[in-house]
């Protein structure tokens, strides 16, 4: 009996134990309410709707007067406080030049003295920009390249957030005002900056890309040895990087077409040339990479010491070329970095063939510019016994006599130069193909004079051997 009743009151108290348990966990999630609102129905859902557009209003004009302010807390306020409601939308944009915005934004970068500050107005002009990029002018006649100047050569060392929206915005403004840069000497202090955040990819894309709009416009702007360093540097560190890769090597070739330029080049980084050669294949046409890889190589295959090495190299040029559209401007400069590399002893004879392959459809299907490119860089080829070889296995030597009656003057003067090179070979004057250059030169020495009469006298003289 006592076991009996010992059961009994364990199983009572375990039953009051869940119920009192169940009890506090309904009492602890029901929401605590005033009496008299317990049998009230309740209401719909709350919602909330977007706040209504700044205009010319108090608002606006109140974050104006804070970035007018002299002091660092207000003016960080109403930068943080109107880049948000920009970036959001929630500001008429064409209210911003009534209240005097642009202005006010310019001023408190210039009142701005802590990081923090100068960074909270950099990230509001770069939102300004990007929602309006119309207000690029608005900037400029406010005074916004001294003031980012100023930022730059008076601020120290700028961290890496601040640094690369500074960078922004100069790129921003670089779309339409490059021109104007050198005057205050942004592009040694785009360097200077980028120099001092190279790990700082937000920097090397801004800075890459303002550098090139400067060499658009002034070419001078990009040619000093810290900005040349500089974009060498960028380019080998974000080898990966499309954009990075097409405006630094647009910016190089522009630089580089000073002589001074592309020796230093050479002498600084050394095969540098040759990589961006070897890699040509690789990089594709995104961002028209290819294309200014091809002007970069053109301008330092001109010089004899980046030549003698490119030229060594010459088969990774025609793997691309294999790549690019005939009728295609690339294809133009591919054969014209051919005719400078083909002119240096160092390349090797053993590509003529493929080469000869490659420079016939270019004569075929090919432009004019680049009939007359392919007929040099065949000059340059034929003065090598194995590239007269090649070039008349390929049967472009009947190509190269057509060619003389060619309407442009400096396909016809290209095409006789080849010829003079393959009639220096005692077995083709004898071919059937030499019969043909004597008959077309029966025709067309009568219209010709000056330089292109010298020519066609030259190789008379070679066929009559």
């Amino acid at each position: 009996f006592c076991t009996l009743l010992a059961r009994m009151q364990s199983r009572e108290s375990r039953v009051s134990r869940i119920l009192r348990d169940a009890r506090a966990a309904v009492h602890s999630t029901r929401p605590e309410t005033p009496r008299e609102a317990r049998n009230v129905r309740p209401s719909t859902a709350l919602r909330l709707e977007p706040l209504p557009p700044l205009t010319g209003g108090g608002d606006l004009e109140s974050l104006c007067a804070g970035l007018r302010s002299a002091d660092d807390v207000h003016i960080y306020d109403a930068a943080d406080t109107l880049a948000r409601l920009v970036a959001k939308g929630q500001v008429e944009l064409a209210s911003l030049r009534t209240a005097g915005a642009i202005d006010a934004t310019v001023r408190g970068l210039d009142t701005a003295a802590a990081s923090a500050t100068v960074g909270a107005v950099l990230i509001l002009i770069r939102e300004l920009l990007a929602a309006d990029a119309t207000l690029v002018h608005s900037f400029y006649s406010s005074g916004l390249l001294l003031s980012l100047k100023n930022v730059m050569h008076t601020k120290g060392e700028l961290s890496g957030s601040v640094a690369g929206a500074c960078c922004t915005a100069l790129k921003l403004m670089s779309d339409e005002y490059a021109h104007a840069f050198s005057k205050f000497e942004l592009p040694r202090l785009l360097t200077s900056v980028a120099s001092d955040n190279i790990e700082n990819a937000v920097v090397a894309f801004m800075v890459v890309g303002a550098l090139s709009k400067i060499a658009g416009c002034d070419g001078v702007g990009v040619s000093g040895d810290d900005t040349v360093s500089l974009l060498v540097t960028l380019l080998e560190r974000y080898d990966r990087e499309a954009y990075i890769r097409s405006r630094g090597l647009y910016a190089l070739a522009v630089a580089a077409s000073e002589e001074r330029v592309a020796l230093f080049i050479v002498r600084k980084f050394g095969e540098f040339p040759s990589k961006v050669l070897t890699r040509l294949g690789d990089d594709g046409d995104s961002f028209g990479i290819r294309r200014h890889a091809l002007q970069f190589l053109l301008t330092m295959s001109a010089v004899e010491r980046s030549g003698v090495s490119l030229a060594r190299n010459f088969n990774a040029l025609i793997d691309c070329v294999d790549s690019i559209p005939v009728c295609s401007e690339d294809m133009t400069t591919a054969m014209a970095v051919a005719s400078n590399l083909a002119f240096y002893d160092t390349w090797d004879c053993a590509n003529a063939p493929a080469f000869c392959h490659l420079a016939g459809a270019a004569l075929f299907e090919g432009t004019v510019d680049t009939a007359v490119e392919a007929t040099r860089a065949l000059g340059n080829v034929t003065r090598r016994v194995l590239g007269q070889r090649a070039c008349v296995d390929g049967r472009l030597d009947e190509i190269l006599v057509a060619l003389i009656g060619h309407p442009d003057p400096r396909v016809q003067y290209n095409a006789v130069g080849c010829l003079i090179n393959l009639a220096s070979d005692e077995s083709w004057r004898t071919g059937s193909t030499a019969d043909e250059a004597r008959q077309t030169l029966g025709r067309e020495s009568v219209d010709a004079d000056g330089e292109m009469a010298e020519a066609l006298h030259a190789l008379e003289s070679n066929l009559a051997l």
